[in-house]
């Protein structure tokens, strides 16, 4: 038995050995082709919502650490600032106060 090349030949070939209506069976695969198609479509919809919301996320995310660094950074240089300002005026009193110390030492001595 010789399956001939032409695709009706084919077919006949199948229906009459196999009992298969292949006019029913190619029907079947693209039926299913397409309920294939359609729910890979709806996957990837559903994949790509969900990617996008993540990625929505993660800039979100991204952007407030990048605010709270920021702050952070600010508040770091604020308090160095200001504790640059106080051991500056310590610093400058202990100055003056020694200077004080100094002259009256140097006018106690010139009175004796």
């Amino acid at each position: 038995m010789e399956l001939s090349l032409f695709p009706r030949d084919a077919f006949a070939e199948l229906e009459r050995l196999h009992k298969i209506d292949c006019g029913d069976a190619l029907d079947q695969l693209v039926q299913d082709y397409d309920s294939k198609s359609q729910a890979l479509d709806a996957d990837i919809s559903v994949r790509r919502t969900t990617w996008d919301a993540e990625l929505k996320a993660r800039e979100r995310a991204e952007k407030e650490y990048d605010e709270n660094l920021k702050k952070q950074r600010q508040r770091e240089t604020e308090e160095y600032e200001y504790k640059k300002t106080i051991d500056r005026k310590k610093a400058q009193e202990r100055y003056d106060e020694a200077q004080r110390h100094h002259r009256r030492s140097a006018s106690d001595g010139d009175a004796s």
